[in-house]
């Protein structure tokens, strides 16, 4: 079942339309009888279930997985996620906050995290958690910039949010060239330079 399952694992389901998320949904369901203890199934079906807007056999899908592998980052961010749609703002971070734990070198982590603090204006703290993840993975920041762009963050504020490494600032630098901001960023790319100069003494 594992080999069938790789088959779809890599489809993009945000791309994917009405018939295929239903085609998935039916291999899915079989994967989970034939293996009704591997969390990944379940976990798949939670997402099968929300690209179809079905949020409580989302839910039991996801909480199903969470049963099997309670130390699933992903899965628990997932759930915190359902549960700020539902107004419980509490839970939901403890959720969030969570699945930072259980999965603390992961970027994509703190990337939902901070997101979610942007979306309930919580916009200093988001600062901080962009920048932990940022650090993590410096080569994506890019990334970073077109998503706190999204979120209506200043050039200042997304300044805030690099850690001082060369290749964040580097890529900032760029993104504020593209934009026409040329005295920024030359600053940035001179401070990009300084710090090139010292992670390689």
């Amino acid at each position: 079942s594992k080999i069938r399952f790789s088959s779809i694992q890599n489809i993009n389901l945000r791309k994917a339309d009405i018939k295929t998320l239903k085609t998935i949904k039916q291999y899915t369901n079989f994967l989970q009888k034939l293996d009704p203890l591997e969390a990944k199934y379940y976990y798949a079906s939670g997402q099968i279930e929300r690209f179809l807007n079905n949020k409580l056999f989302a839910l039991k899908n996801y909480l199903k997985s969470l049963s099997l592998n309670p130390v699933n980052g992903e899965c628990l961010q997932m759930i915190g996620m359902l549960v700020s749609e539902k107004g419980n703002i509490t839970l939901a971070e403890k959720l969030l906050l969570a699945g930072i734990k259980y999965d603390r070198n992961n970027p994509k982590r703190y990337r939902s995290y901070a997101v979610w603090l942007s979306i309930n204006d919580r916009r200093e703290e988001s600062i901080e958690i962009f920048k932990k993840a940022i650090q993590l993975e410096p080569k994506n920041t890019k990334l970073y910039i077109a998503l706190m762009t999204l979120y209506g963050f200043t050039n200042k504020e997304i300044k805030k949010a690099l850690p001082e490494k060369g290749l964040p600032y580097l890529q900032f630098g760029e993104y504020l060239e593209h934009i026409g901001e040329d005295t920024m960023a030359e600053e940035v790319f001179l401070s990009a330079l300084i710090f090139f100069n010292s992670e390689h003494d």
